[in-house]
């Protein structure tokens, strides 16, 4: 289809892909977090395989942790926290500790998370609360109400 010559072709904006040298640093910062604990990188694999299942969801590598943002903000966080345990970081504001959820200190947003060992620990329980965790900060906030003077 050829373009009318008093109108010059619309300018597309190019997708939001990263560029390969981004993609290089994120891939190596994971690989650096798993170089010692090999075991556990199908964890996070398994992870990030659930993702496409929530919705949009950017996956920012960062030098300790990988971040899981939602279309508002971060709503879960993936770290190697020790040689034999990932934890999965959640931020559910309003919700408590209790059964496989465990408070969570130092790990980005999160203020919850759920330890993983192996990929089997990822079962449905652990994605539900990842789904929970994902709409709980995908939606707008509610309004603020004003109560005037």
């Amino acid at each position: 289809m050829s373009q009318l010559p008093d109108r010059p072709a619309a300018e597309v904006p190019p997708p939001p892909v990263k560029s390969w040298a981004e993609m290089r640093d994120a891939d190596e910062l994971i690989d650096a977090q798993y170089a010692d604990r090999p075991r556990l990188r199908p964890v996070l694999d398994a992870v990030l395989a659930a993702l496409p299942a929530l919705g949009a969801v950017t996956v920012q590598a960062r030098k300790t942790l990988v971040s899981l943002v939602g279309p508002r903000r971060t709503f879960g966080v993936v770290q190697a926290t020790t040689k034999n345990r990932v934890d999965l970081g959640l931020r559910l504001d309003n919700e408590k500790p209790g059964g496989r959820l465990l408070v969570a200190r130092d790990i980005g947003a999160a203020n919850l998370r759920i330890p993983l060992t192996g990929p089997g620990d990822l079962d449905e329980e652990a994605l539900g609360w990842l789904r929970r965790a994902y709409d709980a900060n995908a939606a707008p906030p509610p309004p603020r109400r004003y109560w005037g003077r």
